[in-house]
């Protein structure tokens, strides 16, 4: 695969300027792991302790034990914290383990809640993650909605004409997505939302039990696997309470690429959609069908 994209990582988070409801991007009564900021403290009677975990995609209020947690300890410390979305939509602090911040290290609220041997992609991943704005984060988080679903998408054969091996989907997906950060073309935001529909583009696949070839696919136009715009909806429809143009955006980049849409005059640039299309079908590594052209993309590693 090809290395990370060469893009300026600050040392301090990216915060979200507005709240992104929390509440609904995760699921109730799941679990979630992310790196966390320790904030505002305040104790209650028998030992109950209330906290504000800053993260990347915004704020949450956890209620915790002192026994369970030595969180008093903890204050403006970076943790890894796992929480417990309750049933009736609150958020309980099971754990706070301390963590050190890495110079130019990943900032991203999320970690994988899986073990995987692939360490360094995982890495590649999150840094991808930290350059993007909080609400794009909180998308990929929002589909990363349960441990099941992110250990298949971490493992699973991306088809079987290409990346045929586990971790496939996984492993081109990250690939396109680097490749977009490195397009100069585009505004921070555009490579944002490109990067994100790369990771994003065959999310679909994760619950799909048969493995299909992916050339055909190319043949009436590329489209998302069929599943991904069912999986991505509830999460969509979240965030864009936050920021609705940014939703709609993305939207329209996933959308299906037919033909005549590589029909335009000499000297016209191509467009964002366009952009995305052809590096995913880049990344997969399958000659290229019709009109579409890989702008002198590098050879994968």
């Amino acid at each position: 695969m090809q290395q990370a994209a060469n893009t300026a990582i600050t040392d301090e988070p990216v915060i979200a300027r507005s709240p992104i409801n929390l509440h609904q991007l995760f699921r109730q009564s799941t679990v979630v792991t992310v790196l966390a900021q320790v904030k505002h403290l305040s104790v209650g009677l028998g030992g109950s302790i209330l906290c504000t975990l800053e993260l990347s995609i915004g704020s949450i209020v956890a209620n915790t034990k002192r026994e369970l947690v030595p969180i008093l300890r903890l204050k403006n410390e970076w943790v890894i914290a796992k929480l417990l979305h309750t049933s009736s939509g609150k958020f309980t602090l099971l754990s706070a383990r301390e963590t050190s911040m890495r110079k130019n290290g990943p900032t991203t609220a999320w970690l994988p809640r899986t073990e995987s041997h692939r360490t360094a992609h995982i890495k590649r991943l999150r840094l991808l993650l930290s350059t993007m704005e909080p609400a794009l984060q909180a998308i990929f988080m929002g589909v990363m909605a349960t441990e099941a679903f992110e250990k298949t998408w971490l493992t699973r054969i991306s088809a079987t004409d290409h990346h045929t091996y586990p971790t496939g989907l996984f492993d081109h997906s990250v690939e396109g997505a680097e490749w977009m950060f490195k397009c100069s073309y585009l505004t921070p935001r555009e490579q944002g939302v490109t990067a994100l529909a790369c990771l994003l583009f065959d999310i679909g696949k994760v619950k799909d039990e048969q493995y299909r070839p992916d050339a055909m696919r190319l043949r009436q136009g590329l489209a998302p696997h069929p599943s991904t715009a069912q999986l991505l909806s509830p999460t969509l429809a979240c965030v864009a309470q936050h920021d609705k143009e940014l939703v709609d955006l993305l939207k329209t980049v996933m959308g299906k690429l037919d033909w005549t849409e590589w029909i335009s005059p000499p000297g016209i640039e191509w467009t964002m959609k366009q952009h995305m299309h052809d590096t995913v079908q880049w990344s997969w590594g399958l000659p290229v069908v019709g009109n579409v052209n890989h702008c002198g993309k590098g050879e994968r590693t």
